[in-house]
C-alpha cells in the first residue's frame, strides 16, 4: 500500500495523457458532451483527498494504540495501581485557589483532564470517572468568533457530577459597538450564560468577564447560588451607561469574597453584604462608607476611589461606627480629594487594623495618623505605590509609626529630585542615633521592599540600614533595628551599572550581614539576580 506521501505526489505528478494545467482546455460538458481532461482530474483527486484522510485517520489511530501499548510496557508498576489510587493522585494535578480567593488557571492547568488522558485509554477512563479534574472550566471567548460548543460545555460540567463548580469566563476587552442588543456577539456569550445558569447551585466560584448587557441577561435568568463563595466581576465595555448590574431575581447570594473590576454602584451589586469578609471595588467615597457599615465581617478592604462630584459626599448627619474585625484597608485610584479622604477617616475606627495600602501620587495625609491614633490600633504593614511626593514628608510621615514591622516603597516613575529623594529616605533609615536611647526611624522593621526603576541610591547605606557603625573603629557594633530581609527591586536598570557601583569595603560589610542570618535579594528584571556574587568576582573575592 502507498504511503500518504506517496500518494499525494502520485496526485500531483501530470496524467499519462499528457495534460499541462497551464494550457486551456476548453470543456464540452454543457453541451452534452463528455467531460474535459481537468474536470476528470478534480474528480480524480477528490477521491484520492478523500482516500488520504481516511489513510491518516487510521494512521492516528493506530498511533495513539501503539502509544497505550507503550505506556503500558515502560511502565508497567505505574499500570498496577488501583484505579481509586490513581484517581488521588490525579487530584494533585487539580489546580488551587490563590491570592485574593480567585483562580488563575494556566494553559497547562487549564488542559489537566486531556493531559492525563493522552497517556492511555485506561488513564483516559479514569480522568472521565473522576468528578474533580472537571470542577475547573475555563471559557475563553473574543467577540468577534466564539466557538465555544455548548454541548461539549455541558458534557463537560455533567462530568463533575454534583461537585462545587469553579468557572472562568473572560473575553478580550472590545469597544461597546460588539456588544449592541441582537448582535451576534453578545447572543453567542448569552447562550453561554445560559447553559451556566442551569449549574446555579453548584457555583462555588465566580469569576465573569462579559459585556455589560451580559450581566442584564444573567439576571433575568439566574437564579442565586446558594454554595457561592468567590465572586469576581468585569465588564468588557466600559462607561457610565455599562455599570456592572448584578442582581439575581430579587435573591442575594453570600460570598465572601467580591471583587469588582469596573466602576458601578453599591446599589447596582446585591449580594448579602453582611457575609463579606474581602471586597475589591471601585467605588465613590459614600459608597465605601456604606460598604463597611453594611459588611461587619469584614476583614480585608480594598477600595478604588472614583472621582467625586460633590467635596462632601454624605449628610453632615451621618455618624461615625468601628469596623471591629477590618485588618486591611487599601485606597488605591486616582487621587483622592483629601477634604474627602479627611471626612472618611474621620466616620470610621478600626480598632485591629494591621496593614494600609496607599496607591497615589502623595503621601497619605496626617488624617490618616489622627485615625490611627483614634482607632489605637497598631499598624504592622504599610505599601506606599506610585508615590511622587517630597522624601523629607514620607520621612515625617514614617517617624510617627514606630510600631511598623513590614514597609514597601513603590517609586517607579522619573520625577525632580528622584535621585536625592531615595538618596534621603535610606540615609535616615541608615541613621544611628547620636544619643544612645534616642529613637530610631521605624525602630521594629522586619522587612523592607523598594522598588524602582529610575534610580538606586549609594550602596553604602544598605549594610548601615541592618547595623550601627563605630566611625573610630569602623566595625559592626550593633543591630538598629530586627530587619531579616531587604529586597530592592531595581525592574530595569542595567545590572552591570549596579555591580559596578558597589566598592569592596561595602560589599563585605553586605555580605558580613548576609552570613549573620539577615537576606539582601537583588531583583532585576523580574528575576532574582546574584548581583554580590558578580560583584565579589570583578572584585578578585572568592565566591562561596
Amino acid at each position: 500500500m502507498p504511503t500518504p506521501v506517496a500518494m499525494v505526489e502520485n496526485t500531483l505528478s501530470p496524467s499519462p495523457g499528457g495534460y499541462d494545467s497551464r494550457v486551456p482546455q476548453p470543456c464540452q460538458k454543457l453541451h452534452g458532451k463528455a467531460p474535459c481532461v481537468a474536470c476528470n482530474r478534480l474528480k480524480y483527486l477528490d477521491k484520492q483527498i478523500k482516500s488520504i484522510h481516511g489513510a491518516l485517520d487510521r494512521s492516528l489511530k493506530l498511533y495513539q494504540e501503539t502509544l497505550d501499548a507503550m505506556n503500558r510496557s515502560h511502565n508497567p508498576a505505574l499500570h498496577k495501581l488501583t484505579p481509586d489510587i490513581l484517581s488521588r493522585i490525579f487530584h494533585f494535578c487539580i489546580p488551587i485557589v490563590r491570592s485574593e480567593g480567585c483562580l488563575r488557571l494556566s494553559a497547562v492547568e487549564i488542559s489537566t483532564p486531556f493531559v492525563l488522558g493522552l497517556v492511555c485509554r485506561r488513564w483516559r477512563q479514569i480522568t472521565r470517572e473522576t468528578p474533580r479534574l472537571w470542577t475547573r472550566i475555563y471559557i475563553s471567548f473574543n467577540p468577534r468568533e466564539l466557538s465555544v460548543r455548548e454541548d461539549i460545555l455541558v458534557e463537560w460540567l455533567n462530568r463533575s457530577k454534583t461537585l462545587p463548580l469553579t468557572i472562568i469566563m473572560s473575553g478580550t476587552r472590545e469597544s461597546p459597538a460588539q456588544f449592541t442588543e441582537h448582535s451576534p456577539a453578545l447572543l453567542r456569550v448569552n447562550r453561554i450564560i445560559d447553559v451556566l445558569v442551569q449549574y446555579t447551585k453548584r457555583w462555588s466560584h465566580l469569576d465573569l468577564r462579559i459585556p455589560a448587557a451580559s450581566f442584564v441577561h444573567l439576571s433575568k435568568i439566574g437564579h442565586a447560588p446558594p454554595n457561592l463563595s468567590v465572586l469576581r466581576l468585569k465588564s468588557l465595555d466600559g462607561g457610565a451607561r455599562n455599570y456592572i448590574q448584578f442582581s439575581l431575581h430579587g435573591e442575594k447570594p453570600s460570598p465572601e469574597w467580591v471583587s469588582l473590576l469596573s466602576p458601578t454602584s453599591l446599589k447596582l451589586v446585591e449580594v448579602q453584604w453582611s457575609n463579606v469578609t474581602y471586597v475589591y471595588m471601585p467605588f465613590s467615597a459614600e459608597d465605601c462608607l456604606e460598604l463597611l457599615r453594611d459588611a461587619p465581617r469584614i476583614k480585608e478592604c480594598r477600595l478604588w476611589w472614583t472621582e467625586e462630584k460633590q467635596s462632601l459626599f454624605w449628610r453632615e448627619s451621618t455618624r461615625g461606627f468601628v469596623t471591629s474585625r477590618l485588618q486591611c484597608l487599601a485606597i488605591s485610584g486616582m487621587e483622592p480629594q483629601m477634604i474627602v479622604l479627611d471626612s472618611f477617616l474621620d466616620r470610621i475606627k478600626c480598632p485591629l487594623l494591621t496593614t494600609f495600602i496607599w496607591k497615589a501620587p502623595v503621601v497619605p495625609p496626617i488624617s490618616f495618623l489622627t485615625f490611627l491614633k483614634r482607632s489605637s490600633c497598631s499598624l504592622q504593614g504599610l505599601q506606599i505605590e506610585c508615590f511622587e511626593s517630597s522624601d523629607l514628608a514620607l520621612i515625617t510621615f514614617l517617624e510617627a509609626l514606630p510600631t511598623l514591622s513590614s514597609l514597601k516603597l513603590s517609586r517607579s516613575r522619573r520625577w525632580p529630585n528622584t535621585q536625592n529623594a531615595s538618596e534621603r529616605i535610606f540615609k535616615a533609615l541608615a541613621s544611628t542615633p547620636a544619643v544612645a536611647n534616642a529613637q530610631t526611624l521605624l525602630p521594629n522593621l522586619t522587612s523592607f521592599t523598594y522598588v524602582t526603576n529610575c534610580f538606586f541610591p549609594t550602596w553604602e547605606f544598605i549594610p548601615k540600614i541592618f547595623c550601627g557603625f563605630n566611625n573610630a573603629e569602623g566595625g559592626l557594633v550593633r543591630r538598629i533595628r530586627p530587619l531579616k530581609m531587604l529586597q530592592l527591586d531595581l525592574r530595569d536598570i542595567d545590572i552591570k551599572e549596579l555591580v559596578d557601583c558597589i566598592d569592596k569595603q561595602t560589599l563585605l560589610e553586605i555580605i558580613t550581614v548576609q552570613r549573620s542570618g539577615s537576606k539582601v535579594q537583588i531583583i532585576n528584571k523580574g528575576k532574582l539576580t546574584n548581583a554580590f556574587g558578580l560583584s565579589m568576582k570583578q572584585h578578585g573575592l572568592k565566591v562561596v
